[in-house]
């Protein structure tokens, strides 16, 4: 009687591994992405969040609502920062993220 080193798996099992993968990735995209628009909010007002800058260039103001972004095959749920009262000499239409659009 010789045993195999690996057992047999059904079809539940492959599921729920498959399943832990996606969300596994799933996760690891939003957590990216929050980074990134992050990074590019503290670009923009170039100081770091609770931090004062030597030129006003606004302030954060929260996020928008959360929405689903489509990454590769799946969609990621983000949530975009807020920055408002950006003087006109600094963006004539305030910030715009280059990573995600805004609502049309």
């Amino acid at each position: 009687m010789s045993r195999g080193y690996q057992r047999k798996s059904d079809d539940n099992e492959q599921d729920q591994v498959q399943d832990a993968l996606e969300l596994f990735a799933k996760e690891g995209a939003r957590e990216m992405l929050a980074a990134a628009l992050e990074e590019e909010v503290r670009t923009f007002l170039g100081r770091g969040r609770y931090r004062r800058g030597k030129d006003f260039r606004g302030y954060r103001n929260g996020n928008h609502r959360a929405r689903e972004v489509t990454v590769g095959l799946m969609g990621v749920e983000v949530r975009v920062p807020r920055v408002a009262q950006v003087p006109v000499e600094v963006s004539e239409e305030g910030f715009r993220s280059r990573i995600v659009r805004r609502y049309e």
